[in-house]
Parts: structure tokens; C-alpha cells; sequence
């Protein structure tokens, strides 16, 4: 027998033949009673209505009731205790890897912090070096500030008519592209000749400073061509003057202060330097080692009037 049309209890909305379940609202429908010969029995009592429950679908698929069944629902809500949901586990992933990050930039930006300061240790200390400490340091800076240097300064006596050794630095003219060299010379008796040891292991026979003091430099007459090497300026040609640079010497006594010897050297104009800064007055070829043994040889400390 054919099942009588019935309308849902909760929305109204007309339920196909044979479901329980409506397919609008989700509500599982009362029981109907079942049919009798003759005349139909009304049925008693209040029949039971069961709250709509909402059904949220998953992703694409549709959710429906089966015949006879519960209505199907979308998961539950995890209890409390449970794990979070995916979503705030991915978060919390996130902020993980953030901190992570966070904390890998910290510590290579305190590695990078004690490694430029661990160099700048050592470039100070490779600084040192060069100037030298007590003694050498102050024969190193004495043409700056000629003086008397006790013996508790350590520097060593010059005894004229005995060995005698200075220390130098050969003075550059503006236009050099070199920094001016330091030199140990033996400087009497004459032939005068440089010691390859440096100051630092020459220390114990220096008793002598020679300074240089530019007095002069006045152009020649002369010029010379050069090709300039600025990155902007590259294969453009460019003339200069040629200047000849002049200095006072002194061969001054360390301990005493004494001037033993002086005179004046000048650079050489035969000649244009090889590689010159051109943006001032002129070029200047620098001092040579032997312009200075030969000027020295020419001024031997042991010979008075020299």
C-alpha cells in the first residue's frame, strides 16, 4: 500500500516518498503509524517534534540522511583537550618557523658583530706592529719631534769616528702615487749602505735620525705626457709640469739632539716619474735609494764640517 503524502513537522516543506529524514531542514520525522483495513485510526497523543539540526557539508560533497537513518552531520567539535584544529596548528607552525628565523638572524648578526670586531683586534694590532712600541716607536716618530732622548729611553750613543747607523723615512712629493719608505742606513764610515734587517731587529745600532724638510718645489721647464687610468677618464691623455722638489737634511744625534751633519737634496729632472698623480701644480720624481747613500756618503758624519 501506497504511503500517504506528509509534510515535514519542522519546516513544512512536502517529504518524498519513503524518507524520514527532511531533505531541507535535516529533521528526523515521527514515526507514522502503520495503515489498518478499513477506516484509518487517528493516533493518539502529541506527536514528537525533533529540534532541526544543521548539516554542514564537507568540502564539494552532499550530506544526505539515509532511509530510516539519523541525519547525517558535519564532525564534531573536539572536545576540550583535543587536538586544535588544523588551521591553528598551521599558525602556530608558522609563528614557529618565525621565531626560528628570528632567532638565526640574531645569532648570525652576533657572529658577524664578533668577527668584524674580532679583525678590527688585528688590524689594530697589525697597526701596532708597524709603529712599534716604546723605543721604536719614538725613533720611528723622531724627525716629527726632534729632542733629547735620555738613555732610560733606550737608543744606543753615537760615538763619531765609531760605526753609525740612522734610521730614515725618504720623503714622497705630492704627485708620488708610493708612501714614503723607512730606511736603516749605515751612514759612516762611508761607503754608506741600507740594512735589510728594519728597524725593528736594527734597533740596537741606531743611534742617528735623519729627517727630510721640503723647502722648494718650483717647476723645471720641462712637462711630461701622461694616459690617465680614472675609470672615467681611461686612454685620455693629459700634459703636466715637471717640478723639482727640494729638501733640508739633517743626520741628528738621537740621544743629544745635536744636528751632526745637514745639507740639501733635490729630485732629479732628467727623467718624468712612471706613474704620477696629475690633478695639482705639477709631477715630482721621488728621492732613490741611492740619491740618498750618495748624499750621505758626501756628508759622512765623521768628518767635521760635513
Amino acid at each position: 500500500m501506497t504511503e500517504p503524502a506528509r509534510d515535514c513537522a519542522g519546516c513544512g516543506n512536502p517529504l518524498p516518498a519513503g524518507r524520514s529524514v527532511c531533505p531541507r531542514c535535516g529533521l528526523l520525522q515521527p514515526a507514522s503509524a502503520a495503515p489498518t483495513s478499513g477506516a484509518s485510526t487517528p493516533i493518539s497523543g502529541t506527536p514528537t517534534v525533533v529540534a532541526p539540526r544543521t548539516v554542514r557539508p564537507l568540502g564539494t560533497a552532499q550530506i544526505s540522511g539515509a532511509s530510516g537513518g539519523a541525519a547525517a552531520s558535519a564532525p564534531a567539535a573536539p572536545e576540550s583537550g583535543g587536538k586544535p584544529p588544523r588551521r591553528r596548528r598551521g599558525r602556530r607552525v608558522l609563528l614557529a618557523l618565525v621565531a626560528i628565523l628570528v632567532c638565526v638572524g640574531v645569532a648570525a648578526g652576533v657572529f658577524v658583530f664578533l668577527d668584524r670586531r674580532d679583525q678590527g683586534s688585528k688590524a689594530a694590532d697589525t697597526f701596532s706592529s708597524a709603529a712599534g712600541s716604546g723605543t721604536e716607536a719614538t725613533v720611528r716618530g723622531y724627525c716629527a719631534d726632534p729632542r733629547v732622548l735620555p738613555s732610560s729611553a733606550g737608543v744606543v750613543a753615537f760615538t763619531p769616528g765609531n760605526p753609525a747607523v740612522a734610521f730614515t723615512r725618504i720623503p714622497r712629493p705630492a704627485s708620488s702615487t708610493d708612501l714614503p719608505p723607512e730606511r736603516v742606513i749605515k751612514v759612516s764610515p762611508p761607503p754608506s749602505a741600507r740594512i735589510e734587517l728594519g728597524l725593528a731587529k736594527s734597533l740596537p745600532l741606531v743611534s742617528l735620525a735623519m729627517c727630510f724638510d721640503q723647502t722648494s718645489s718650483k717647476p723645471t721647464g720641462g712637462t711630461c705626457d701622461y694616459e690617465l687610468t680614472n675609470p672615467d677618464q681611461v686612454g685620455e691623455r693629459v700634459t703636466a709640469k715637471l717640478l723639482q722638489t727640494t729638501y733640508d737634511v739633517q743626520i741628528i744625534e738621537l740621544q743629544t739632539g745635536k744636528t751632526v751633519t745637514s745639507g740639501t737634496i733635490a729630485t732629479k729632472t732628467d727623467a718624468c716619474p712612471q706613474l704620477a698623480y696629475t690633478g695639482g701644480d705639477g709631477v715630482s720624481n721621488a728621492l732613490t735609494d741611492q740619491e740618498v747613500l750618495a748624499w750621505a756618503d758626501q756628508h759622512d758624519v765623521a768628518t767635521p764640517g760635513n
